[in-house]
């Protein structure tokens, strides 16, 4: 039995890593793959989703993903019948654009973990909260812990790279240079991916974690 971590990154793209002066050694040293010739086919989060989590059925036209997939395209199902105990979590609310209702709709993702408790890390473009991504990972993790589940797979999309997220004191922050901040925020987003990596580390459960990025943020 093994655990499985699907972390899908809003804003993220090896030519941004290389932009912003990062590259591999950010973050790559902790994986035993790493895939450089990476497209993700799509522009925006709600279809980045949906073709992740339907991901049995390969790469589907851009209109097709609204509408219904066969059975077996459906990634959370396929491991809900491994005896897999499947979650959603995410460092936003998910309101914006319907993203949580797209997922469990159009992806058969389960209703997002609740956040109540998690502190406030940042402010997206809109106004609504980023929460601290290291503390959603906690606390689903400790959640985890306590259902006893033999199995347990876990979708977390972060936003915390997107162009509006900027600090809740300083709402122009994310008009300054653009370079400048995303190196910031990316280095912040795997030094919380890397802490989170040693608690599960130090569980000794096996756990799987695999990174994929949504889109570029150009």
């Amino acid at each position: 039995d093994f655990d499985l971590i699907i972390v899908h990154v809003c804003s993220l793209s090896w030519d941004d890593l290389r932009a912003a002066g990062l590259g591999l050694n950010l973050f790559a040293g902790g994986f035993h793959a790493v895939l450089t010739g990476f497209n993700t086919a799509t522009s925006y989060s709600n279809p980045a989703a949906i073709r992740l989590l339907r991901a049995p059925c390969g790469q589907t036209r851009h209109a097709a993903l609204f509408s219904p997939a066969a059975p077996e395209c459906y990634l959370l199902d396929q491991l809900r019948a491994q005896g897999y105990r499947t979650w959603a979590a995410s460092d936003h609310d998910g309101n914006y654009d319907h993203y949580a209702e797209v997922l469990k709709t159009q992806a058969h993702a389960d209703a997002p973990l609740g956040l109540a408790g998690v502190p406030v890390a940042k402010l997206n473009f809109d106004g609504s909260a980023i929460y601290d991504d290291e503390a959603v990972l906690s606390k689903w993790w400790g959640e985890r812990q306590r259902s006893g589940s033999r199995r347990a797979a876990l979708y977390f999309n972060a936003v915390t790279l997107h162009q509006g997220a900027h600090r809740p004191q300083q709402p122009g922050d994310w008009f300054g240079d653009r370079v400048a901040r995303f190196r910031e925020a990316a280095q912040g987003l795997f030094a919380a991916l890397g802490r989170f990596e040693a608690l599960l580390a130090g569980s000794g459960r096996r756990v799987v974690v695999l990174l994929v990025a949504e889109h570029g943020a150009a």
